[in-house]
């Protein structure tokens, strides 16, 4: 490996580092069980297990993909989408609120590859 090729590399792991704390900040902590307007997700990933994690409902759906890349179940080099299966809506707009977004009480969503 040459030191041209390691120095790339490097440069990708630390903007990757970079990435992920910028992503931290802007996940909201955890809003309690009993809190008003939160909304309970349950997010079925690709492998199969189901992630859940209580929002607010005036949180954004991109803090919800911050939440999902910083916990290691996005990442740079794929594309996601998060979407509602009956009936079928993606929720692409990461600056649009969970309340905006029609979310709300228990939600269960599924976390789909771009192809």
């Amino acid at each position: 490996v040459s030191e041209a090729q390691q120095e790339q590399e490097e440069r990708r792991r630390l903007e990757s580092e970079n990435a992920k704390m910028q992503k931290m900040q802007n996940v909201p902590p955890e809003p309690e069980a009993d809190a008003p307007n939160r909304v309970d997700l349950q997010i079925r990933v690709p492998d199969g297990r189901r992630v859940r994690r209580r929002f607010l409902s005036s949180h954004t759906l991109g803090q919800v993909y911050d939440y999902l890349y910083v916990e290691g179940f996005l990442s740079d080099t794929e594309a996601f989408q998060l979407v509602s299966t009956m009936p079928r809506k993606e929720y692409k707009d990461r600056k649009e609120t969970l309340a905006d977004a029609g979310l709300q009480g228990q939600c269960a969503l599924m976390l789909e590859r771009i192809t």
